[in-house]
């Protein structure tokens, strides 16, 4: 199944959660944050943002017990709504106290030591804001009111 908001595609996602495969909709959701990032035109940003919104309901609707403190891919994916949480004003895990306690928890485990590098923040803000996308425009909510 491929979107025309992104340029590559997403694997359909299980209609129910207990179907539902944490890694598969980790990817899904970190794909779809990657995409995110590149887009400039704003009714595409819209359908992108709602998109990841709604993979991250299912990962949040899934039992704590499934959710591995180890995966790599969650701890990064976490950590990079986390700084477009703060720095971007995004608010993707508003609401969503499941997953913002599993982002707290996982970032204490020593797999995730790089990721609270003093820096680390910095650094991948810069390299996201040098894609030009809206995800880290902060005139981002201007032009949506334009709209």
């Amino acid at each position: 199944m491929t979107y025309p908001v992104f340029s590559f595609p997403l694997p359909p996602v299980p209609s129910s959660p207990p179907e539902a495969d944490l890694a598969l909709l980790v990817r899904q959701a970190a794909a779809a944050l990657a995409g995110l990032a590149l887009i400039t035109l704003q009714s595409h940003y819209d359908m992108a943002a709602f998109r990841l919104r709604g993979l991250l309901q299912e990962i949040e609707r899934l039992p704590t017990a499934e959710w591995s403190l180890g995966d790599r891919d969650c701890a990064v994916l976490l950590w990079r709504l986390r700084v477009f949480d703060g720095l971007c004003d995004t608010h993707f895990l508003t609401g969503l106290p499941n997953l913002q306690a599993w982002a707290q928890h996982m970032l204490t485990q020593d797999s995730a030591a790089d990721l609270r590098a003093p820096l680390a923040a910095a650094r991948f803000l810069a390299q996201q804001r040098a894609l030009g996308g809206l995800l880290t425009n902060p005139q981002r909510d201007v032009l949506w009111q334009a709209l």
